[in-house]
């Protein structure tokens, strides 16, 4: 048996729930990506040279690693105060 059948027969197994939250996940992977394509060519578009658009994207994950970091430190903190 292939790893793609092996991981279909397995993905059959689950329940319900469980399947539809992965499929739910990998569609919202699927339009994130897109999303970020057509906002790149949106920013070639209007000029923008391809280091400028880097920079961008670079800046971007940085606020949202900071920002996560943020939110897990604020649930630690308070789930701490808690106890």
């Amino acid at each position: 048996m292939s790893l793609t059948q092996n991981y279909i027969h397995q993905f059959g197994r689950f329940q319900r729930n469980a399947r539809l939250y992965l499929v739910s996940n990998a569609l919202s992977g699927v339009t994130l990506g897109i999303l970020q394509v057509l906002y790149n060519l949106y920013l070639i578009a209007l000029g923008y040279h391809t280091d400028f658009i880097g920079l961008i994207l670079f800046t971007g994950t940085i606020g949202e690693g900071w920002l996560s970091f943020r939110l897990v430190s604020v649930l630690i903190v308070s789930k701490a105060k808690r106890s």
